[in-house]
């Protein structure tokens, strides 16, 4: 999705902003065009426009000030205009970010690359909601809904793991 930003934007980056799983800051999980992945961006980041979008679930274009790059990119790469665009579930809530950055100013987009980017934040998206879907899935084909113990499917893969492991290491 990051890849097709860049691309169809015509960007230098892009990057896709998750909360982490303790819930207090913003981290890179995919981008192209900028080493970034795995940054954090903690929530009392004021001047984040990824973490300003995330809170208010609204997109936002922002050329930015006199060459300063975006706060969450740091000194990796000079961006002189963004544009954040909310990553939202079914219910409205942000789960994620989607920035695509710049290096050169712009006044404004055309609306072709809003559209474009808005269309990639929606299926990151669905993306994101397949995955914890297919997790939730995973966790229930493996366990026992009464007990929560691992059912006779689990157990019979890590019984085979363990076997062939318990072979190689004698």
């Amino acid at each position: 999705i990051c890849s097709a930003a860049v691309r169809t934007a015509d960007a230098s980056a892009a990057v896709l902003w998750r909360p982490t799983v303790s819930g207090d800051a913003l981290q890179a999980n995919a981008a192209a065009g900028a080493d970034v992945e795995g940054v954090h961006l903690p929530f009392v980041t004021p001047a984040s426009g990824a973490i300003q979008v995330f809170t208010s679930a609204e997109s936002r274009f922002e050329p930015l000030r006199d060459g300063h790059s975006a706060a969450e990119l740091g000194p990796s790469l000079e961006a002189e205009t963004a544009l954040w665009e909310p990553v939202l579930k079914d219910e409205g809530a942000a789960a994620g970010v989607l920035a695509v950055y710049w290096r050169d100013r712009h006044e404004r987009l055309s609306s072709e690359t809003e559209r474009a980017v808005r269309l990639l934040a929606l299926e990151a998206a669905i993306a994101i909601d397949r995955g914890e879907l297919l997790g939730r899935l995973e966790v229930a084909a493996r366990t026992d809904d009464l007990t929560g113990l691992l059912n006779r499917r689990a157990w019979d893969e890590e019984l085979s793991r363990e076997l062939s492991r318990a072979d190689r290491s004698g």
